[in-house]
Protein backbone atom coordinates (compact mmCIF):
# COMPACT_ATOMS: atom_id res chain seq x y z
CA UNK A 1 0.00 0.00 0.00
CA UNK A 2 2.85 2.37 0.81
CA UNK A 3 4.31 1.86 -2.67
CA UNK A 4 0.94 2.49 -4.29
CA UNK A 5 0.47 5.73 -2.39
CA UNK A 6 4.07 6.81 -2.96
CA UNK A 7 4.83 7.30 0.72
CA UNK A 8 7.13 5.63 3.24
CA UNK A 9 6.02 2.76 5.46
CA UNK A 10 6.58 4.79 8.65
CA UNK A 11 4.41 7.62 7.32
CA UNK A 12 1.69 5.16 6.36
CA UNK A 13 1.80 3.60 9.83
CA UNK A 14 1.38 7.01 11.43
CA UNK A 15 -1.59 7.80 9.17
CA UNK A 16 -3.29 4.51 10.04
CA UNK A 17 -2.75 5.03 13.76
CA UNK A 18 -4.19 8.54 13.50
CA UNK A 19 -7.25 7.20 11.68
CA UNK A 20 -7.69 4.56 14.38
CA UNK A 21 -7.29 7.08 17.21
CA UNK A 22 -7.60 10.74 16.13
CA UNK A 23 -5.76 13.42 18.12
CA UNK A 24 -3.94 10.84 20.20
CA UNK A 25 -1.68 12.13 22.96
CA UNK A 26 1.95 11.02 22.44
CA UNK A 27 2.34 10.86 26.24
CA UNK A 28 0.10 7.80 26.24
CA UNK A 29 3.01 5.75 24.88
CA UNK A 30 5.18 6.76 27.86
CA UNK A 31 5.26 4.85 31.16
CA UNK A 32 2.05 5.82 32.94
CA UNK A 33 2.11 6.95 36.57
CA UNK A 34 0.72 4.41 39.03
CA UNK A 35 -2.54 5.89 40.29
CA UNK A 36 -4.04 4.96 43.64
CA UNK A 37 -6.92 2.50 43.40
CA UNK A 38 -8.65 4.07 46.39
CA UNK A 39 -8.74 7.55 44.81
CA UNK A 40 -11.25 7.54 41.99
CA UNK A 41 -13.28 10.67 42.63
CA UNK A 42 -12.94 14.14 44.13
CA UNK A 43 -14.65 12.96 47.34
CA UNK A 44 -11.87 10.40 47.86
CA UNK A 45 -9.25 13.14 48.25
CA UNK A 46 -8.06 13.99 51.75
CA UNK A 47 -5.68 16.70 53.03
CA UNK A 48 -2.07 15.51 53.18
CA UNK A 49 -2.35 12.85 50.47
CA UNK A 50 0.68 12.34 48.21
CA UNK A 51 -0.42 11.36 44.70
CA UNK A 52 1.26 10.63 41.38
CA UNK A 53 -0.09 12.04 38.13
CA UNK A 54 0.55 13.31 34.62
CA UNK A 55 1.25 16.96 33.86
CA UNK A 56 -1.36 18.06 31.31
CA UNK A 57 -0.71 21.78 31.03
CA UNK A 58 1.97 24.26 32.08
CA UNK A 59 1.02 27.86 32.82
CA UNK A 60 2.84 30.83 34.34
CA UNK A 61 1.54 30.22 37.87
CA UNK A 62 1.75 26.43 38.02
CA UNK A 63 0.79 23.17 36.32
CA UNK A 64 -2.39 21.15 35.92
CA UNK A 65 -1.95 17.48 36.84
CA UNK A 66 -4.21 14.53 36.05
CA UNK A 67 -4.39 12.34 39.18
CA UNK A 68 -7.23 10.11 38.00
CA UNK A 69 -10.27 11.81 39.53
CA UNK A 70 -11.73 13.15 36.25
CA UNK A 71 -10.64 16.68 37.13
CA UNK A 72 -7.10 18.00 36.73
CA UNK A 73 -5.62 19.50 39.86
CA UNK A 74 -3.59 22.72 40.01
CA UNK A 75 -0.15 22.62 41.59
CA UNK A 76 0.73 26.24 42.32
CA UNK A 77 4.23 27.45 41.44
CA UNK A 78 4.93 28.11 45.13
CA UNK A 79 4.44 24.39 45.86
CA UNK A 80 6.48 22.97 42.97
CA UNK A 81 9.93 23.23 44.50
CA UNK A 82 11.70 23.70 47.82
CA UNK A 83 13.37 26.83 46.42
CA UNK A 84 12.27 29.99 44.67
CA UNK A 85 11.53 29.52 40.96
CA UNK A 86 10.47 32.13 38.42
CA UNK A 87 8.56 29.78 36.12
CA UNK A 88 7.24 26.21 36.32
CA UNK A 89 9.43 25.19 33.34
CA UNK A 90 12.42 25.36 35.71
CA UNK A 91 11.23 22.20 37.44
CA UNK A 92 8.92 20.33 35.07
CA UNK A 93 10.30 18.01 32.42
CA UNK A 94 12.35 19.32 29.52
CA UNK A 95 11.85 17.68 26.15
CA UNK A 96 8.22 18.27 25.18
CA UNK A 97 7.38 21.02 22.71
CA UNK A 98 3.94 22.47 23.46
CA UNK A 99 2.96 23.70 19.99
CA UNK A 100 -0.36 24.97 21.32
CA UNK A 101 1.65 27.80 22.89
CA UNK A 102 3.41 28.73 19.63
CA UNK A 103 0.99 31.45 18.49
CA UNK A 104 0.49 33.06 21.94
CA UNK A 105 4.25 33.07 22.56
CA UNK A 106 4.98 34.54 19.13
CA UNK A 107 2.40 37.30 19.53
CA UNK A 108 3.57 38.06 23.07
CA UNK A 109 7.23 38.23 21.98
CA UNK A 110 6.55 40.53 19.04
CA UNK A 111 4.26 42.73 21.14
CA UNK A 112 6.87 43.04 23.87
CA UNK A 113 9.58 43.86 21.32
CA UNK A 114 7.44 46.53 19.68
CA UNK A 115 6.47 48.08 23.00
CA UNK A 116 10.10 48.15 24.17
CA UNK A 117 11.19 49.87 20.96
CA UNK A 118 8.33 52.35 21.33
CA UNK A 119 9.76 53.27 24.73
CA UNK A 120 13.23 53.64 23.23
CA UNK A 121 14.71 50.38 24.52
CA UNK A 122 16.52 48.24 21.94
CA UNK A 123 17.97 44.76 22.25
CA UNK A 124 21.65 43.92 22.00
CA UNK A 125 23.08 43.15 18.58
CA UNK A 126 26.69 42.40 17.73
CA UNK A 127 28.13 42.88 14.26
CA UNK A 128 30.83 40.30 13.59
CA UNK A 129 33.79 41.88 11.72
CA UNK A 130 33.88 39.41 8.83
CA UNK A 131 32.07 36.26 7.78
CA UNK A 132 34.36 33.22 7.98
CA UNK A 133 34.08 30.66 5.20
CA UNK A 134 32.48 27.42 6.38
CA UNK A 135 35.01 24.83 5.22
CA UNK A 136 36.51 21.65 6.65
CA UNK A 137 39.05 23.50 8.78
CA UNK A 138 36.63 26.00 10.28
CA UNK A 139 34.01 23.29 10.80
CA UNK A 140 36.56 21.09 12.59
CA UNK A 141 37.61 23.95 14.86
CA UNK A 142 33.96 24.71 15.58
CA UNK A 143 33.40 21.10 16.66
CA UNK A 144 36.44 21.33 18.94
CA UNK A 145 35.17 24.63 20.35
CA UNK A 146 31.74 23.10 21.04
CA UNK A 147 33.34 20.19 22.91
CA UNK A 148 35.35 22.61 25.02
CA UNK A 149 32.27 24.75 25.67
CA UNK A 150 30.38 21.66 26.83
CA UNK A 151 33.17 21.04 29.35
CA UNK A 152 33.08 24.70 30.43
CA UNK A 153 29.31 24.55 30.93
CA UNK A 154 29.68 21.44 33.11
CA UNK A 155 32.42 23.14 35.12
CA UNK A 156 30.24 26.24 35.55
CA UNK A 157 27.30 24.20 36.89
CA UNK A 158 29.49 22.15 39.22
CA UNK A 159 31.25 25.24 40.61
CA UNK A 160 27.93 26.99 41.26
CA UNK A 161 26.31 24.03 43.00
CA UNK A 162 29.41 23.04 45.01
CA UNK A 163 29.88 26.61 46.22
CA UNK A 164 26.27 26.74 47.36
CA UNK A 165 26.67 23.47 49.28
CA UNK A 166 29.91 24.68 50.93
CA UNK A 167 28.27 27.93 52.02
CA UNK A 168 25.40 26.02 53.63
CA UNK A 169 27.79 23.59 55.31
CA UNK A 170 30.17 26.15 56.82
CA UNK A 171 27.74 29.06 57.38
CA UNK A 172 24.31 27.63 58.28
CA UNK A 173 22.76 30.99 59.11
CA UNK A 174 21.44 32.52 55.87
CA UNK A 175 21.94 36.11 57.04
CA UNK A 176 25.58 35.52 57.90
CA UNK A 177 25.98 33.57 54.67
CA UNK A 178 24.79 36.36 52.42
CA UNK A 179 26.84 38.90 54.40
CA UNK A 180 29.95 36.77 53.94
CA UNK A 181 29.24 36.47 50.21
CA UNK A 182 28.92 40.23 49.82
CA UNK A 183 32.17 40.81 51.73
CA UNK A 184 34.00 38.26 49.57
CA UNK A 185 32.80 39.97 46.37
CA UNK A 186 34.04 43.34 47.68
CA UNK A 187 37.38 41.83 48.70
CA UNK A 188 37.94 40.13 45.33
CA UNK A 189 37.03 43.34 43.49
CA UNK A 190 39.55 45.31 45.54
CA UNK A 191 42.27 42.72 45.01
CA UNK A 192 41.77 42.66 41.23
CA UNK A 193 41.40 46.43 41.00
CA UNK A 194 38.60 46.25 38.44
CA UNK A 195 34.81 46.08 38.33
CA UNK A 196 34.78 44.16 35.05
CA UNK A 197 33.45 41.04 36.78
CA UNK A 198 30.54 42.74 38.51
CA UNK A 199 27.08 43.01 37.00
CA UNK A 200 26.31 42.07 33.42
CA UNK A 201 29.82 42.74 32.10
CA UNK A 202 28.56 43.84 28.69
CA UNK A 203 31.72 45.92 28.14
CA UNK A 204 33.83 42.76 28.45
CA UNK A 205 31.49 40.84 26.14
CA UNK A 206 31.75 43.60 23.53
CA UNK A 207 35.56 43.47 23.75
CA UNK A 208 35.42 39.68 23.28
CA UNK A 209 33.37 40.21 20.12
CA UNK A 210 36.18 42.46 18.91
CA UNK A 211 38.74 39.71 19.59
CA UNK A 212 40.11 41.15 22.83
CA UNK A 213 40.10 39.15 26.04
CA UNK A 214 42.07 38.44 29.21
CA UNK A 215 42.95 34.73 29.27
CA UNK A 216 41.52 33.99 32.73
CA UNK A 217 38.42 36.17 32.35
CA UNK A 218 35.97 33.27 32.00
CA UNK A 219 37.33 31.54 35.12
CA UNK A 220 37.29 34.73 37.20
CA UNK A 221 33.68 35.39 36.20
CA UNK A 222 32.75 31.86 37.26
CA UNK A 223 34.24 32.50 40.70
CA UNK A 224 32.49 35.84 41.13
CA UNK A 225 29.16 34.33 40.06
CA UNK A 226 29.53 31.29 42.33
CA UNK A 227 30.47 33.42 45.34
CA UNK A 228 27.50 35.74 44.75
CA UNK A 229 24.76 33.23 43.94
CA UNK A 230 26.02 30.53 46.29
CA UNK A 231 25.74 32.84 49.29
CA UNK A 232 22.07 33.49 48.65
CA UNK A 233 21.79 36.34 46.15
CA UNK A 234 19.06 35.49 43.64
CA UNK A 235 18.90 35.96 39.87
CA UNK A 236 21.70 36.54 37.43
CA UNK A 237 22.64 33.05 36.26
CA UNK A 238 22.09 33.66 32.54
CA UNK A 239 24.09 36.82 31.78
CA UNK A 240 27.24 35.44 33.50
CA UNK A 241 26.81 32.40 31.25
CA UNK A 242 26.98 34.67 28.20
CA UNK A 243 30.06 36.40 29.65
CA UNK A 244 31.82 33.07 30.30
CA UNK A 245 30.96 31.70 26.85
CA UNK A 246 32.04 34.83 24.97
CA UNK A 247 35.37 35.23 26.79
CA UNK A 248 36.23 31.54 26.57
CA UNK A 249 35.30 31.44 22.89
CA UNK A 250 37.44 34.48 22.14
CA UNK A 251 40.39 32.88 23.94
CA UNK A 252 39.87 29.67 21.94
CA UNK A 253 39.91 31.65 18.70
CA UNK A 254 43.15 33.41 19.63
CA UNK A 255 44.84 30.09 20.42
CA UNK A 256 43.59 28.03 17.44
CA UNK A 257 43.39 30.62 14.67
CA UNK A 258 39.62 30.53 14.30
CA UNK A 259 38.20 34.04 14.07
CA UNK A 260 38.12 35.22 17.73
CA UNK A 261 34.92 37.17 17.11
CA UNK A 262 33.15 34.19 15.56
CA UNK A 263 34.50 31.89 18.28
CA UNK A 264 33.20 34.31 20.95
CA UNK A 265 29.73 34.26 19.36
CA UNK A 266 29.69 30.45 19.10
CA UNK A 267 31.07 30.15 22.62
CA UNK A 268 28.33 32.37 24.01
CA UNK A 269 25.56 30.30 22.40
CA UNK A 270 27.19 26.95 23.22
CA UNK A 271 27.82 27.56 26.91
CA UNK A 272 24.32 29.01 27.26
CA UNK A 273 22.94 25.84 25.69
CA UNK A 274 25.08 23.61 27.90
CA UNK A 275 23.87 25.10 31.19
CA UNK A 276 20.20 25.52 30.23
CA UNK A 277 19.67 22.40 28.06
CA UNK A 278 17.70 24.54 25.61
CA UNK A 279 19.18 24.11 22.09
CA UNK A 280 16.30 25.76 20.21
CA UNK A 281 16.38 28.84 22.46
CA UNK A 282 20.15 28.99 22.10
CA UNK A 283 19.92 29.00 18.31
CA UNK A 284 17.25 31.71 18.33
CA UNK A 285 19.38 33.73 20.74
CA UNK A 286 22.41 33.49 18.45
CA UNK A 287 20.36 34.55 15.42
CA UNK A 288 18.95 37.52 17.32
CA UNK A 289 22.35 38.67 18.60
CA UNK A 290 24.53 37.95 15.56
CA UNK A 291 22.30 37.51 12.52
CA UNK A 292 22.06 34.56 10.12
CA UNK A 293 25.32 34.96 8.18
CA UNK A 294 27.15 32.51 10.48
CA UNK A 295 24.22 30.13 10.92
CA UNK A 296 26.19 26.93 10.06
CA UNK A 297 28.66 27.64 12.86
CA UNK A 298 25.91 28.29 15.41
CA UNK A 299 23.96 25.21 14.38
CA UNK A 300 27.02 22.97 14.65
CA UNK A 301 28.34 24.38 17.92
CA UNK A 302 25.00 24.50 19.75
CA UNK A 303 23.97 20.97 18.76
CA UNK A 304 27.28 19.43 19.81
CA UNK A 305 27.46 21.43 23.05
CA UNK A 306 23.94 20.23 23.92
CA UNK A 307 24.87 16.62 23.21
CA UNK A 308 28.17 16.63 25.09
CA UNK A 309 27.16 18.69 28.13
CA UNK A 310 25.45 15.66 29.60
CA UNK A 311 22.67 16.13 32.09
CA UNK A 312 24.14 18.99 34.08
CA UNK A 313 22.16 22.20 34.49
CA UNK A 314 21.91 25.49 36.36
CA UNK A 315 18.65 24.52 38.03
CA UNK A 316 18.56 21.77 40.65
CA UNK A 317 15.04 20.60 39.87
CA UNK A 318 15.13 20.74 36.06
CA UNK A 319 14.21 17.43 34.48
CA UNK A 320 15.29 16.02 31.12
CA UNK A 321 12.50 13.97 29.58
CA UNK A 322 14.36 12.20 26.76
CA UNK A 323 17.91 10.92 26.41
CA UNK A 324 20.29 13.18 24.51
CA UNK A 325 21.95 10.27 22.73
CA UNK A 326 19.17 7.81 21.92
CA UNK A 327 15.40 7.57 21.47
CA UNK A 328 14.73 6.72 25.09
CA UNK A 329 12.40 8.10 27.75
CA UNK A 330 14.52 8.85 30.87
CA UNK A 331 12.73 11.64 32.81
CA UNK A 332 15.76 12.42 35.00
CA UNK A 333 16.82 15.41 37.08
CA UNK A 334 19.85 17.42 36.04
CA UNK A 335 23.08 16.64 37.85
CA UNK A 336 24.81 18.90 40.31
Amino acid sequence: MAAELGIGEITLTDILKELEKPSRDPRESMPAPILRSDVLDMKDLKPGMILKGTVRNVIDFGVFVDIGVHQDGLVHISQMSDRYIKHPMEVVSVGIMQYAALVPCSVAALTAKGFAEFLGAHGEHFALPAVTAFDWRSAGLTVLLALCCAAVSILFCVVLHCTEHLYKKWIPDEWLRITAGGCLVILMTKLLGTTDYLGAGMDVIELAMEGKVIAAAFLVKMVFTAVSLGSGFRGGEIVPTLFVGATFGCLFGQVTGLSPSLAAACGMASVFCGVTNCPVSSLLLSFELFGFECMPFFLLSVSIAYLESGYYGLYHSQKILYSKTKLKFINTYTKE
